[in-house]
């Protein structure tokens, strides 16, 4: 059985070597992506212009999102009761009052996901690359 410091003193000897060899799989992976994408879509403007179209819809549902924390912490402020605590306080034109930017907010942050969503199937291929490059 091997000594627990030799054990230590190989795994610190070692660490080098296996962060280069991660790094070699990182970049292999990447060639690999790079080929696989010129397989999908051969053009590279288009694949481009397919890329930013995935970042636009990224950054939309992600200002999407804020917007749905902002009208969250917002209502919070007007009142820490719940939508069914007002109703059941005989306060429901409050409750609908209160909820309705909270509501629209979820509207919007569901259809910007549903795009990006649409977006990453349509192209499941380029999305999946354009992730793993920009990691």
């Amino acid at each position: 059985m091997a000594d627990k410091s030799v054990i230590e003193e190989l795994a610190k000897l070692l660490k080098p070597v296996a962060e280069s060899l991660a790094g070699i799989d990182r970049s292999l992976a990447l060639l690999a992506d790079l080929q696989l994408a010129t397989e999908f879509e051969p053009d590279a403007e288009k694949r481009n212009e397919i890329y930013a179209q995935i970042d636009a819809a990224r950054e939309a549902d992600d200002a999407a999102y804020d917007v749905l924390m902002k009208a969250q912490e917002a209502r919070q402020v007007v009142s820490s009761l719940g939508y069914d605590q007002l109703v059941k306080a005989g306060r429901a034109d409050e409750a609908q009052e209160l909820a309705g930017p909270i509501t629209a907010a979820m509207n919007g942050r569901l259809a910007t996901s549903k795009h990006f969503t649409n977006l990453q199937d349509a192209f499941p291929a380029l999305a999946r690359i354009h992730r793993r490059r920009q990691a």
